[in-house]
């Protein structure tokens, strides 16, 4: 509840002109509290001078004024700087050494080094046994057909996220891989509707690249060619089969460009395969319960025959 004595004026003013048909009596003008000098410390401008915060900004006593307060504008911006530079290795040397680490991890999930518990991973080894106890074996050697789907995939997420940060900034520098995953620009600007704008585009074109690669990671072999039947099981493992390599292939490059975020889509490919995987089971349960017959049901059929 406020109790600031201008609050508690403004409702008994606010009182008084509503019952002004009954009684009469208006607001006197000289009544009302005049509005504080200057704006809210959060309410400037991301580069406003400082004469002007001077003169005409006070401290906001207000939460947002605190987390105002409390966010460091120039440290997060330079982070984002350092971050995006390494990053982005746009030269020939820098896309050899990318394939180069796609090929080494690859050849790690063939021979099941990376689906090792010995990755340290804060989550790898929850998500193997889940998936080892309940759904497929995380042990068996993967399919080659999901080693040639990941080969093609993941080279055209990384360049096409690459393509996102480049062409979606608004400084000189390009947008970092965690910027785009939750869809914000850190960096500073004078034009804020600018980059409002440059944001939703780069959101719409971030969601398009996620879904091809959930289509794509729901593919039946590297031919291209979507996976039909979704209540064939053997087709639902093999997509789940398909999520877990490829979480493991984020987990192998997580120092690199893209694959943190690969990682996510590989767990919503996952926890999806989980799901559809449950839904089948408990669809043919109850199929399967319903073609028992009851002996009593038996019975009366045998006597009608």
């Amino acid at each position: 509840m406020c109790r600031h004595p201008d609050c508690i004026t403004l409702a008994e003013l606010a009182s008084q002109a509503v019952d002004f048909p009954k009684s009469g009596v208006a607001v006197a003008r000289e009544r009302l509290p005049t509005a504080p000098a200057g704006k809210p410390d959060w309410s400037v401008g991301e580069f406003a001078s400082a004469r002007s915060v001077k003169n005409n900004v006070y401290p906001s006593r207000t939460a947002i004024g605190k987390l105002f307060r409390d966010t460091d504008l120039d440290r997060v911006h330079q982070d984002v700087v350092r971050q995006a530079h390494r990053e982005h290795r746009d030269d020939d040397e820098g896309l050899e050494a990318s394939l180069g680490e796609l090929e080494t991890a690859l050849n790690n999930l063939s021979s099941q080094q990376s689906r090792n518990p010995a990755q340290h991973h804060p989550i790898h080894d929850t998500i193997r046994s889940s998936l080892h106890l309940r759904y497929i074996d995380t042990t068996s050697p993967p399919d080659p057909r999901a080693i040639a789907l990941l080969r093609r995939i993941y080279p055209l997420y990384t360049t096409e996220l690459r393509s996102i940060c480049f062409h979606h900034t608004i400084t000189k520098q390009p947008l970092t891989e965690e910027e785009v995953f939750v869809g914000t620009i850190a960096a500073r600007t004078s034009h804020p509707r600018q980059r409002k704008g440059m944001i939703h585009r780069m959101r719409t074109r971030a969601d398009e690249l996620i879904q091809r690669i959930q289509m794509g990671l729901n593919e039946s072999d590297d031919e291209g060619e979507p996976a039909a039947g979704d209540e064939d099981p053997t087709i639902l493992e093999r997509r789940l089969q398909v999520a877990w390599l490829a979480w493991c292939l984020s987990v192998e490059l997580r120092k690199t460009f893209g694959a943190k975020s690969f990682g996510f889509i590989a767990l919503t490919a996952i926890f999806d395969g989980m799901q559809a995987i449950d839904v089948w089971r408990a669809e043919n349960k109850t199929r399967q319960a319903s073609t028992v017959i009851h002996p009593r049901e038996e019975k009366r059929m045998h006597i009608y025959a």
